[in-house]
């Protein structure tokens, strides 16, 4: 994890500091990749935790966390709590700067510090290699989500502890 630089911070976005996060979301999603307002906003974001970067005192970059409880490979009852990201968005003009990184590290030793199992996201798939960059292992097929293709990719965080089987 690199160390911020001066002119960044980054923390989980407070309620006053969520209309600077629609609005990057906004900009990025409905104006640059033309996504419906209807499905960039939905009513998801209520049950989410927000992340927000700034660069110096300007927000240029978030994204959205949820809480999910999924099933472990190899077992049917175990399930671990998971994190979800998504909404990862970067405005045009601060980006090539390394802050999308920067974001999915600060998430990923946030994960670690709250002993998370791991995290999923859904790519669009010409970011595929950016998410494998720091961690990420492609899962299925490509499909598509608001009109862009993408595939799922997770991340190990810590491995639940397996119950040894008590002799009789």
């Amino acid at each position: 994890m690199e160390k911020l630089p001066r002119h960044v911070r980054m923390h989980w976005a407070s309620d006053e500091e969520l209309p600077h996060i629609f609005e990057i979301r906004k900009t990025v999603f409905i104006e640059g990749q033309q996504v419906s307002k209807e499905l960039e906003q939905d009513s998801l974001d209520d049950q989410a935790k927000h992340v927000i970067l700034y660069e110096h005192d300007t927000p240029v970059g978030c994204a959205r966390i949820r809480w999910m409880s999924l099933e472990m490979e190899g077992t049917r009852t175990e399930t671990s709590l998971y994190w979800k990201v998504e909404r990862l968005a970067v405005l045009e003009e601060a980006r090539n700067k390394g802050y999308g990184k920067l974001i999915m590290e600060w998430i990923i030793r946030q994960a670690e510090e709250h002993q998370i199992a791991g995290l999923t996201l859904h790519a669009q798939t010409q970011l595929e290699q950016f998410y494998q960059q720091v961690g990420f292992i492609t899962e299925g097929k490509p499909f598509m989500e608001a009109g862009i293709k993408h595939i799922t990719m997770n991340k190990t965080i810590h491995q639940p502890k397996r119950q040894q089987k008590r002799k009789p």
